[in-house]
């Protein structure tokens, strides 16, 4: 992920990155991301999208849901 202010900001798990990274080439990376954001669910979509645009988003819910 890129860096602001010393922090690393990732918008994929960890696991789903790399396996993008590794791709052999553009067109193999675009499908796994398709594949990867249609396998979200709407809430997991939706507490992702918060996450990144909405900047007061975050609560012990959050967590758990």
């Amino acid at each position: 992920g890129d860096s602001i202010d010393g922090q690393d900001f990732q918008l994929l798990p960890s696991d789903a990155a790399a396996e993008i990274a590794e791709a052999a080439d553009q067109a193999t990376r675009a499908r796994l991301v398709c594949d990867f954001l249609a396998g979200m669910t709407d809430g997991y979509a939706a507490r992702t999208y918060k996450r990144l645009f909405s900047p007061d988003f975050g609560s012990i819910g959050d967590l758990i849901g």
